[in-house]
């Protein structure tokens, strides 16, 4: 019961989402990302609380579902938009820093993988819609480090200064 409805959330906000990203009007990717991020999570919760009902490790630590879906969120968010910052937003939003290690962790890894994976969802809406952008930043080996501006510039410049007259312009 408790799978399903998180379940059909998830997929449903998903595929609206996804909707929502290839209208032609501008709209948020920040607030589905979460959304999913955090069901994903609490179904990861709920999980370990079926599996584990008297808690994990020797002290017996309780799982709390909330947690998971915040870590969830997170580690969400900052994949899909290849941010850290999400980390520092959610430690705002919630004021715990009790989850701020694995969260960190979580944010990291997921942005890394996802970086290695995709372009980000604000890319990859830039490049469908055919939009200008600058491009990656090349790395220091590439020889276009090694062209310099004396290689292509016009040496023989004309000026004109505020105090030329119209004869000497001419």
């Amino acid at each position: 019961q408790k799978f399903s409805k998180k379940l059909i959330f998830m997929l449903v906000t998903f595929f609206t989402s996804i909707l929502a990203l290839t209208l032609p009007v501008p709209n948020g990717a920040l607030i589905p990302a979460f959304k999913i991020g955090a069901a994903l999570g609490r179904i990861v919760g709920e999980a370990f609380y079926i599996f584990f009902p008297l808690g994990v490790g020797s002290g017996r630590h309780v799982i709390a579902a909330g947690g998971y879906a915040t870590i969830g969120a997170a580690a969400f968010t900052g994949a899909v938009t290849h941010t850290l910052s999400i980390s520092v937003i959610i430690f705002e939003l919630t004021g715990q820093i009790t989850h701020a290690i694995p969260m960190l962790i979580a944010v990291i890894l997921s942005t890394r993988i996802a970086e290695l994976l995709q372009p980000s969802c604000y890319d990859s809406v830039i490049m469908i819609k055919k939009l200008p952008y600058l491009p990656n930043i090349l790395p220091a080996s590439s020889s276009v480090h090694r062209i310099f501006v004396e290689d292509f510039m016009i040496r023989d410049v004309k000026y004109i200064w505020y105090g030329m007259s119209y004869s000497e312009l001419r």
